[in-house]
């Protein structure tokens, strides 16, 4: 229609030109006259006459139009002076300055671009039907969107030297909102169906988050092609649609959605078969690529499916250009498909060259040592996707995209094209921050996680807070060796004093720590980790505290203890998912063996996984694991505990596991509960729960969560925020040898006997976001079992650490 206006206003514009009278005669010369900024070549280039041409009624006529289309000019006049053509004309002015107000719905930046392409830009030529042009066009993008009583208004304001400002008034109104989706046509599969299929609807669901009930041209054009693809996967191949009209209200608030369908008669899947024209494989091997459909009825899907899948196999035997058609026959009267899938697989594919792009901090090296595909070497679609996953498993790079680019004038070669967008991998962070656990504190630290682009690990941190005063050094160098074996160093000293803890156990401890570790790749994905560390720790207890502290505390410390010791530990991991953060689908698992000697001696073992299931196109089950066992030697200060932010959401921090235990010579007169049993020297205690709420923790710990996650409002996947709901479940459990505390805690309630029936959980909703200064996460939870002297902590920040 726009060019249909176009054409319309330059036929009444040519009509109403002036017809200018001019004498015939031979031009001798053409002047020009009343030019400002446009230059006298662009009116000769114009011109259809040149020196020597003869001037009469019809060549002048069809020179003032030509000038007229240049667009430059508002007036034109032919004028003779002897035989000189005089071509007198006024310019049209130049636009100093565009200004739009009012969007909202359109950005800037999108009605610049508009701008610029419509000849409207700051120094072009005003054009008054480029103007209405631009308005139509500008309304016409606002109708795509829903907003139907969208207005614009342009204005024209003169300045001096022959120039306007060009101002565009935009009153979006308001989106037009869904009233009903009518269906017509559709017998075989329910409106309810074809609806579930559709983005677009008319239910009022989530409130003010909800945006697919208001109109969008683009996304009913989607919608008709997943209506489409519905009927196509479920048998209907003659399906069509016919129209889908939409109905507005007079106010412009309200649309109506209309679908006519013919839907056609349903098909079902025949005899499948399969053969190749070279005998790579045996009929045999390529009679199991074919599989049972998952569906009775003929399905597009189901066959570009086992297309992919045979071609992907033949990939992996390094066949990269197998061609695989699938040729239908169609039997009516049975109303059956029979598929024959024909293989091609051509030649054996190998890579020609590897290239880079997008790394600009990191170098070649780092990229080039984790690709399992090799220049000259076989190309193999299963090596080309372990490639990328452990690209994608360094945490460096935000996405990694491979493409395979034939080599002109070969039938066996690509080059590979890796394409890398680098994440913010080093910070320098100052700030101050609040825990439940360790209260204010104020933070330094500088981290790279890709020194120098070499995929090297360095992280330098010091902490200040009232409960702990820290100062760490980290280094990893993944590739010690040419193999992949990984060398790491640590430093850590703290100080950390929980007196003024609500959560935490009171004591204090000094401690230095340094060691040393390795990573032994042992498959694609599995790593033997073998490290020791060496540590001194010193503990105190003020004497104030002694008699409110579990007394097993208060004797392992004593007036004060200084211990020297070391530990040495081996583990196994294996890490199959497709990325370190947010991955989709995969697993990982952790073992780990911990012995420590020395003064403390004890054993400790870790196991943990989790699994990533892909749950359409957008969701992600995540389910997990988590399982630590120390021997009953272990002390006190090695327990484990439950966080409330990391491992069991919607409880307090320092509160679930074995309550402090005291005892005393004497009864306590304040009625609490006591039990009488025999104690050091031979002389009768009184055993009691202390007063305070904080946990001794415990010896063992199991966790399991059950996660779905989809993309974050607004986006089409997971990247780099997502919501999550979550079930958490989990229980910390103290195991001693100490006869006479089993059964005093036992009797008086202080601690839980090991048991699936002892265990905690909770529900919850949470956000989750990658943001540049590190994992950012805010989780609700809601606990819905728990055990007496349990407290609550239903809202939950965490910076720093996620679940994965």
């Amino acid at each position: 229609m726009t060019y249909i206006r176009k054409i319309a206003l330059l036929i009444l514009f040519v009509l109403a030109l002036p017809v200018q009278a001019i004498d015939t005669f031979i031009i001798g010369d053409i002047q020009v006259e009343g030019l400002q900024r446009v230059t006298p070549g662009a009116v000769f280039v114009a011109l259809p006459v040149r020196v020597g041409d003869e001037m009469n009624d019809l060549v002048s006529s069809n020179s003032i139009q030509a000038l007229f289309e240049t667009g430059y000019f508002d007036d034109v006049q032919l004028l003779r002076d002897g035989d000189t053509l005089i071509v007198s004309v006024v310019e049209r002015p130049t636009i100093a300055a565009v200004t739009f107000d009012g969007n909202k719905k359109l950005k800037d930046e999108v009605i610049e671009n508009a701008l610029k392409v419509g000849g409207l830009a700051a120094g072009d030529v005003y054009n008054p039907q480029l103007v209405q042009s631009f308005t139509d066009e500008l309304r016409g993008a606002y109708f795509e969107v829903g907003h139907f009583s969208a207005q614009i208004m342009p204005s024209v304001a003169p300045l001096d030297r022959n120039r306007v400002e060009l101002n565009f008034v935009i009153s979006e109104g308001k989106v037009a909102l869904i009233s009903e989706i009518q269906l017509v046509g559709n017998n075989q599969i329910s409106d309810d169906e074809i609806l579930d299929a559709m983005t677009l609807t008319n239910k009022k669901t989530l409130g003010i988050l909800n945006r697919n009930n208001r109109y969008n041209r683009e996304q009913l054009r989607a919608d008709l092609e997943s209506i489409s693809s519905l009927y196509l996967n479920q048998g209907f191949i003659e399906f069509s649609l016919d129209s889908a009209r939409s109905f507005i209200t007079e106010d412009h608030d309200r649309i109506m959605i209309v679908i006519t369908m013919t839907e056609g008669v349903q098909y079902k899947f025949g005899e499948l078969s399969i053969a190749s024209s070279d005998e790579v494989i045996s009929q045999e091997e390529l009679d199991k690529l074919i599989q049972e459909p998952e569906v009775e009825v003929y399905s597009f899907e189901e066959v570009s499916n086992t297309r992919n899948a045979v071609s992907d196999s033949f990939a992996n035997l390094g066949y990269g250009r197998a061609q695989v058609d699938a040729l239908p026959t169609i039997h009516d009267d049975e109303r059956k498909i029979d598929v024959k899938y024909v293989v091609k697989p051509g030649k054996l594919t190998y890579v020609r060259t590897i290239t880079f792009r997008g790394n600009f901090s990191t170098t070649d090296e780092v990229l080039r040592r984790e690709m399992r595909v090799l220049e000259g070497g076989l190309y193999t679609a299963r090596e080309i996707q372990q490639s990328r996953n452990r690209l994608n498993r360094l945490g460096i790079f935000s996405s990694v995209d491979m493409n395979l680019i034939p080599v002109p004038g070969t039938d066996n070669q690509v080059d590979v094209v890796v394409s890398v967008e680098e994440r913010l991998t080093g910070s320098l962070l100052f700030g101050v921050g609040y825990s439940e656990t360790e209260k204010a504190t104020l933070n330094f630290s500088v981290s790279q996680t890709n020194l120098f682009g070499t995929g090297k690990r360095l992280v330098l941190g010091a902490e200040y807070g009232d409960i702990e005063q820290a100062l760490n050094v980290d280094y990893t160098n993944p590739y010690y060796t040419l193999d992949g074996v990984s060398r790491g160093f640590t430093f850590d000293y703290r100080v950390r004093d929980t007196s003024d803890s609500d959560t935490a156990l009171v004591y204090k401890i000094d401690y230095l720590t340094t060691g040393m570790n390795f990573a032994f790749p042992v498959s694609e994905e599995g790593v033997v980790g073998m490290g020791f560390d060496i540590s001194q720790e010193d503990l105190t207890l003020a004497a104030s505290l002694r008699d409110t502290t579990d007394y097993r505390v208060a004797n392992y410390i004593g007036t004060g203890l200084e211990s020297m010791g070391g530990s040495a530990e081996i583990s196994y991991r294996k890490d199959t998912r497709n990325r370190a953060f947010f991955a989709t689908e995969g697993s990982n698992f952790y073992t780990g063996l911990r012995a420590s000697g020395g003064d403390n001696q004890y054993l400790a073992v870790s196991t943990s996984y989790s699994h990533y299931f892909p749950i359409g196109k957008k969701m992600v089950l995540r389910l997990s694991s988590q399982v630590d066992l120390a021997s009953n030697d272990v002390p006190f200060y090695r327990n484990y505990y439950m966080s409330g932010s990391a491992e069991l959401r919607g409880f307090t921090s320092g509160r679930i596991g074995a309550r402090q235990l005291c005892r005393s010579v004497n009864q306590p007169t304040d009625g609490r509960p006591t039990e009488q049993y025999p104690g050091p020297n031979g002389a009768n205690y009184w055993y009691f729960a202390c007063d305070s709420s904080r946990s001794l923790g415990g010896n063992v710990r199991m966790i399991s969560r059950a996660e779905l996650f989809f993309p974050f409002f607004g986006s089409d996947e997971i990247d780099d925020k997502r919501i999550s709901l979550f079930v958490d479940h989990g229980g910390t459990f103290l195991r001693t040898d100490d006869a006479v505390y089993n059964e005093a805690s036992a009797a008086l309630g202080t601690r839980e006997k090991f048991s699936f029936g002892n265990m905690r959980s909770s529900v919850g909703l949470g956000f989750e976001w990658l943001s540049p200064i590190g994992p950012f996460g805010i989780h609700y939870a809601i606990p819905v079992k728990q055990q007496p002297g349990d407290t609550e902590d239903r809202f939950q920040i965490t910076l720093g650490t996620f679940f994965d």
